[in-house]
């Protein structure tokens, strides 16, 4: 349980959490989403390693572009994305907005 009530927040960040969360990713965007406020931020950075290396969340999140689609999904506009470091492995930097009402 998150001790936060909805859209109370201006700006959630997740840094390097994904293969934590698994199996529960898609769940756990769409929390996040509610507990925004419209036009609240969502920050993430994630590393990934290159398709042969992954082991373990592939079938959830095969790379990075799963990933975006993933926060799309939740809800988020997606206002921007970059890559950090030479594909693959690399490193995904992702700024999701929740829209104004």
């Amino acid at each position: 349980r998150i001790p936060f009530e909805r859209g109370s927040l201006d700006l959630i960040t997740m840094a390097e959490v994904v293969w934590y969360v698994l199996p529960h990713l898609a769940a756990i965007l769409t929390r996040f989403f509610g507990l925004l406020r419209p036009g609240g931020h969502l920050m993430l950075l994630q590393y990934f390693l290159a398709p042969e290396q992954q082991q373990y969340g592939k079938e959830i999140v095969a790379g990075p572009g799963e990933l975006i689609r993933l926060v799309a999904e939740a809800g988020f506009q997606i206002r921007e994305q970059a890559y950090l470091g030479a594909p693959p492995p690399q490193s995904l930097l992702l700024w999701g907005v929740k829209p104004a009402a």
